[in-house]
Formats: structure tokens, C-alpha cells, sequence
């Protein structure tokens, strides 16, 4: 039997043992299960995850057809301050002008109940988007708007489906159906999806656009002017299209002047899920954790080091590595962990 070496035994990176599992998937024999560090086969894996997937989008259309008029028996008053403002915008009238937007609901007759308690109440109830937003909106202003809102919220149903079909074309092609159908299962059970469709919300997830591109300029190196020009081109021209529909380029100022700086103080609510707002909630005094009027205070300031801190380790950990899905997937995450900014 021989004898162990009694010297240190070296210690291989990520990088090294990369290659040494590849050299055994080719060294293996014909039919021999392929093992992950857990020592479960890669086959039993997906075995695994297609039940699961099968399992969430039975259990999604089962809560679904149970309780949909609780997902769905909500008034839609984010669809209507939009649509408001989408008119405005067609009459080249202030988008950001609340009491003009809040008659056009009073004379539809429909500023009445849960959606008048909801709209034009304080700031996150007005419009808040860019004029570009109440452009997304503009084919739905002069319909009816019980039609208007089901055209919307169909529309919004095909985006859903069409971004779960992307991301699945973004995996190796034997898993694709695999994607598909873990996509479909979250999109059944995730409630936010079934809460955007009952309200007509136009973003799920408004994280903040400079911790998107900061990272991506980052990540392309030299190739950085080129995003550059292409996300500045891109702004420039939604911006320019909105200005001639609208005819009211000073919107656009009014925008950065007052609605921005009331953004970015962020506010403690629960529904606020950024380190920030945790730390409001734990740290300043009050028990009034659901009204969207108490902001954070200084705690907001936590979030550019969160975001920067998370930024810059994304790019040392993957910088000399392919760009992956999951990196997009992370960044969400970091720009939700580190709040408006």
C-alpha cells in the first residue's frame, strides 16, 4: 500500500476545479451519472425541478380560480392616474398637474370608492413617472375605461409570457422547456404578478436605471461609449417623442425639479423592502409603519453604499468570467436591497 505524502496538499481555485470536472465528464464511462457536489445526478436535478414546476403551476391555477376575486376585486388606480395623466398629456395639459388629472376621474364617474381613496392622496398616489410613461399610456386614453383596463391588462399578461419566453431562450437548449415551465409556476404564484394585473401598474420592479447601467458599463470595458450612446440615444428619442405628443418639453424639468427629489427620500412603509426602510423602521421612533408620507431620513444614504458596494463586488467576482442571466437577476436584488436612489 503506498505510503501518504506527509507535505501540504495544495488547494486548487474555482478556475482549476472547473477544469478538472470537465476532465472527468470526458473521462467518465458511457451512461455514467454525472454528480454535482451534493451527490445528487444532474439528471435527477431537472427530474426534481419539473415536478416542482408541474406541482406550482397546478397549485397557481388552483389559488388562482379559488381566490381571484381576491387577486382581482381591487379598484385599478394605478391604470387610472396613469391613463389620466396619458390624457393630459393628448390635450398637451400638465401630466404632473394632480387636480386636473383627479376631475378627469370625476367626470368619467369613476372617483368614487376604494380608487378615489387611493388616487391623488399624497405623493406615491399621483403621477410619478417620466412623460414617457403616460406616452405607454396613450392608447388606452380615449377607450372606455372598463375596456380600456381589460385590453391593458391582457396586454400586460402577453409581456409576462414573452419575458418568462426570453429568459428561457437564455439557457442551453435541453432546458429550455425547463424554464418555461419554472417561469409559468412563478408567474402563478408570485402575488405581485396577480396585484399588477388588478391594478395596472406599467413596472413591477422600479429599481433605480443608474445601478443598471453602472454595472453594465462596468462589465463591457472598452465597449462602454457604445452603451453609452445606445441608452442615451434610446432616452433621447422616447423623450423627443413624448415632448411632440405632449408639446410640453418643461415637463421633463419638472420631473428632475420636484418629483425626483421626492422620490429619493424613500419613505419607511413595509412595503418599502430596502435595507434603508428596514433601518427607519427598526431605528426611528413611531408605530405607523404603513403610511407612505414618513421618509427615511438620512437612513437613504445607506443605499448608494449597498449599491456601489454591490456593483463593484458583482464586477470583481465576475469580471475575467461569460456574462450569465443570473448576473441581471443579482443586480435586481441589489438595486431592490439599496432602495430609490
Amino acid at each position: 500500500m503506498p505510503e501518504r505524502s506527509a507535505g501540504a496538499v495544495a488547494v486548487i481555485d474555482g478556475g482549476a476545479y472547473r477544469r478538472l470536472f470537465v476532465w472527468r465528464l470526458r473521462c467518465r464511462p458511457p451512461g455514467f451519472p454525472v454528480l454535482n457536489e451534493s451527490g445528487v445526478s444532474v439528471a435527477q436535478s431537472r427530474k426534481l425541478l419539473l415536478v416542482g414546476a408541474v406541482l406550482g403551476i397546478l397549485a397557481g391555477i388552483t389559488l388562482f380560480v379559488a381566490h381571484s376575486h381576491t387577486y382581482l376585486d381591487v379598484s385599478a388606480s394605478d391604470f387610472a392616474i396613469n391613463r389620466a395623466a396619458a390624457q393630459q398629456l393628448l390635450d398637451r395639459d400638465p401630466v404632473y398637474d394632480a387636480d386636473a388629472e383627479r376631475d378627469r376621474l370625476k367626470q368619467e364617474g369613476l372617483y368614487r370608492g376604494q380608487l378615489a381613496a387611493e388616487s391623488f392622496t399624497g405623493t406615491y398616489s399621483n403621477f410619478i413617472g417620466l412623460p414617457t410613461t403616460a406616452l405607454v399610456y396613450t392608447p388606452f386614453a380615449n377607450m372606455n375605461f372598463d375596456d380600456a383596463l381589460l385590453t391593458f391588462q391582457i396586454v400586460e399578461v402577453a409581456c409576462f409570457l414573452g419575458a418568462v419566453v426570453i429568459v428561457g431562450f437564455a439557457v442551453p437548449r435541453r432546458n429550455r422547456v425547463l424554464a418555461w415551465l419554472v417561469g409559468l409556476a412563478a408567474l402563478l404564484l408570485f402575488f405581485p404578478v396577480m396585484s399588477s394585473l388588478a391594478l395596472g401598474v406599467a413596472v413591477l420592479l422600479k429599481i433605480s436605471p443608474w445601478v443598471v447601467l453602472a454595472f453594465v458599463l462596468l462589465r463591457v470595458g472598452r465597449r462602454c461609449l457604445r452603451v453609452v450612446i445606445g441608452a442615451a440615444s434610446a432616452v433621447a428619442v422616447l423623450l423627443a417623442l413624448s415632448t411632440l405628443v405632449g408639446g410640453r418639453p418643461h415637463d421633463i424639468v419638472t420631473w428632475l425639479s420636484d418629483v425626483v427629489p421626492t422620490l429619493s427620500r424613500g419613505n419607511r412603509s413595509v412595503e418599502n423592502q430596502s435595507v434603508p426602510a428596514l433601518l427607519a423602521r427598526f431605528l426611528v421612533g413611531g408605530d405607523d409603519l404603513v403610511a407612505t408620507t414618513i421618509p427615511i431620513g438620512g437612513y437613504r444614504f445607506v443605499g448608494y453604499l449597498i449599491a456601489v458596494a454591490g456593483i463593484l463586488g458583482m464586477w470583481w467576482w465576475r469580471r475575467n468570467r461569460s456574462f450569465v442571466p443570473l448576473e441581471l437577476g443579482a443586480l435586481i436584488l441589489i438595486a431592490l436591497l439599496s432602495g430609490p436612489i
